[in-house]
């Protein structure tokens, strides 16, 4: 006759919510059509790494999900050593393997509201586990760049108590994110260097298609570096994201005391027998047109001009912009007012 030992293996579970002291599948976690974070957006949240098997700065994020809770006026009385009680159970609920990360989400709601009026009954006490919510997840890492998106409709304001705190309300988030799926902007500087040195060994601007030695961070002089020497020809380039007007992307979107030097180096380097060029990378999707933001910069504009007159080259290339990669596309139309 043959034993099965039923108990060797724990089964590892991808997901597992905690509500009103019992433990539930996330899809089993109800939440009343009455309630306050449902109708209004009105409540917090705290996000928390799972790693080895042990929640990332517990301590921290109770501390967090407490001062949203006091800055807002909520009412979680939570004991901090049960709430922890509570997490470390539901980590070995979930079963993860001690190379696996998880991710534990706590919520919680102001509570049940009467009627359509957003006005807070102060006399109104519940249960904080009616309002309190836990979940648990396997995730798996994501090393993808993080993206990060420039809105020219939505503005953080950076005096607000909201925005002191993580609240249900993700509205703003997700406009940003529809507008920046409609065109997207690249806005790691670190990267623009990085995608023109890819142009350039794949021969993606006529300008640079004979070159035969690419020298990167070229020094020029005692205070002043060139991103590309390639062969005599110098490249700086710029990298630009500002988007004032749907049609025209424009640099500097800040005073640049560094760039105006840069110009005035670049009319040396003519003197000493390069071909300097100024290469504006517009790491914005679909863009046709740059100028120069000479309303931000005046100086900046009037040295741009000073050395275009003087015989220093200015492109302006757009990229095309992927979840997947950017890669310079096209040149687009520089223009002068």
């Amino acid at each position: 006759m043959e034993t099965f030992a039923f108990n060797r293996f724990v089964e590892m579970k991808q997901s597992i919510g905690w509500h009103k002291d019992k433990w539930l599948d996330i899809e089993n976690i109800y939440i009343s059509a009455n309630d306050r974070g449902l109708k209004f957006g009105d409540g917090i949240f705290e996000t928390v790494l799972i790693k080895k098997n042990n929640a990332v700065l517990i301590d921290e994020h109770i501390q967090r999900l407490e001062n949203s809770n006091r800055v807002l006026n909520m009412n979680l009385n939570i004991n901090k050593s049960h709430l922890k009680n509570i997490i470390s159970l539901g980590i070995k609920k979930l079963s993860l393997k001690n190379h696996q990360l998880g991710s534990i989400r706590i919520n919680f709601s102001r509570g049940l509201n009467k009627g359509r009026s957003i006005r807070i009954n102060k006399n109104q006490r519940e249960d904080y586990k009616n309002n309190l919510w836990i979940e648990f997840y396997l995730i798996k890492p994501n090393f993808s760049p993080i993206s990060t998106f420039i809105s020219q409709t939505e503005k953080r304001n950076q005096y607000s108590l909201i925005n002191q705190c993580k609240t249900f309300s993700y509205n703003q988030s997700i406009q940003v994110l529809i507008e920046a799926n409609k065109k997207l902007v690249g806005v790691n500087t670190h990267r623009a260097n990085k995608i023109v040195a890819d142009g350039l060994n794949k021969g993606l601007m006529n300008e640079f298609k004979s070159v035969k030695n690419v020298k990167p961070e070229f020094k020029f002089s005692s205070d002043t570096r060139f991103d590309f020497l390639c062969d005599k020809k110098i490249i700086e380039v710029k990298n630009v994201t500002l988007l004032r007007d749907e049609k025209v992307a424009e640099f500097p979107d800040a005073v640049t005391e560094r760039g105006t030097k840069h110009l005035k180096k670049l009319i040396e380097a003519l003197k000493q027998g390069y071909k300097p060029f100024v290469l504006f990378l517009t790491q914005i999707q679909g863009i046709n047109n740059f100028k120069i933001a000479k309303d931000i910069d005046l100086n900046y504009y009037k040295n741009y001009l000073i050395a275009k007159k003087s015989g220093v080259k200015f492109l302006a290339y757009r990229c095309l912009l992927s979840n997947k990669e950017i890669k310079i596309e096209k040149k687009i139309n520089i223009i002068d007012e």
